[in-house]
């Protein structure tokens, strides 16, 4: 095994300028040897900002170099495309969430890694949260017992949201696939990746104009690939907003709540909450709280975590963690198992949406 992993970056849009390359630039044994995007003026300014030697705009060019992995950060719609790709020139693959935008796509690339003998890690770096790491280990550890209802929500007040990402063909998706995935992954992962069933969903665009009738809150992206302002007027094809009762094989429920824009009054809605037949845990935001009996009163306890910046520092915890799994040094934290069954909750929670009706796990796959 290699002491210095050479890696390509690619897609050099916002997630990889916030999260990917700085993630990259932390790890002492790693090289970043090209940036790759479609457009390639764009890859050589990225590439020039963070000292990358080679920008390229093919990304058949990138897979033909001398490399030893890359990161995927390019729209959801040409996930299951270029990942398997790359899998099948043999480099490893740290693939952004979602990992793809339905299920057989994911199938696909984890079989593409299984043939050829090499790691596909999908990112879901909200599980290397301190406060989310805390939580699994409060769970293992029984204090709460067998939980039996969940609700997680994140949900904006004006979350400007523009670019690719509304755009259904692209992306997959709107807030569902978007903020949803987040919670509903890093709570299934501190709760032992329980296996749902049933699931009941809707999804909402009720107000997708509301950057040309209001003032926004946070823009995550507020150029395309070519520069053009996106702010003013967008109008996106996809939902604003999502909700979901999932239904597990152990009796779990888990009720989501996700939005990018929503008519909230004060600040935007931000907590998952568990409940257990011995406590109750809140989860996030931090700290850590637990509810537990004690002598036949519900006492509070506090454990206070040490927040790390989403970006970049949650990905360079993952990054590691894919660097150590390609040289057998460590489990992955996320697998393409966990990823295929995330995407199931997924596709089944916008079918539900789409019929109105409940929606089990097995069918959704036939449908899509």
């Amino acid at each position: 095994m290699t002491d210095v992993f050479r890696i390509g970056v690619l897609g050099a849009g916002t997630i990889a300028e916030k999260a990917h390359l700085p993630g990259l630039l932390r790890q002492a044994d790693v090289e970043i040897v090209a940036v790759c995007d479609v457009n390639g003026e764009r890859a050589r300014v990225v590439a020039d900002r963070f000292g990358v030697p080679a920008a390229v705009s093919d990304p058949e060019v990138l897979f033909d170099m001398d490399i030893d992995a890359i990161t995927c950060c390019t729209p959801n719609a040409t996930h299951a495309e270029l990942a398997t790709a790359a899998l099948e020139a043999g480099k490893h693959v740290l693939l952004e969430k979602p990992p793809a935008v339905d299920v057989p796509s994911v199938r696909k690339i984890a079989a593409a890694a299984r043939a050829s003998g090499v790691v596909f890690m999908p990112l879901f770096n909200h599980r290397f949260r301190e406060e989310v790491i805390l939580a699994r280990r409060l769970f293992v550890e029984g204090r709460i017992g067998s939980p039996y209802y969940a609700r997680t929500t994140l949900c904006d007040r004006r979350g400007a949201t523009p670019g690719w990402i509304t755009d259904q063909s692209r992306s997959g998706g709107g807030a569902l696939i978007d903020l949803g995935v987040h919670h509903l992954d890093f709570l299934m992962y501190v709760l032992g990746h329980p296996r749902a069933t049933v699931v009941s969903g809707s999804t909402y665009a009720k107000i997708g104009d509301y950057q040309v009738r209001y003032r926004h809150d946070a823009a995550w992206a507020v150029a395309d690939e070519r520069g053009r302002d996106l702010r003013p007027g967008w109008m996106g094809d996809v939902e604003e907003a999502a909700t979901g009762l999932i239904r597990f094989d152990n009796g779990l429920n888990i009720c989501l709540e996700t939005a990018w824009t929503l008519n909230i009054p004060g600040r935007r809605a931000w907590e998952t909450l568990v409940f257990g037949d011995r406590g109750g845990m809140r989860v996030d935001p931090a700290p850590v709280l637990l509810a537990l009996d004690e002598d036949g009163y519900l006492v509070d306890a506090e454990y206070a975590v040490e927040p790390v910046p989403t970006y970049p520092d949650t990905h360079s915890r993952a990054i590691r963690n894919f660097l150590d799994t390609i040289r057998g040094a460590a489990e992955p934290v996320s697998t393409p198992a966990h990823a295929i069954h995330l995407m199931e909750i997924i596709a089944a929670l916008y079918r539900s949406s789409a019929t109105g009706r409940e929606v089990t796990i097995e069918t959704v796959e036939e449908n899509q």
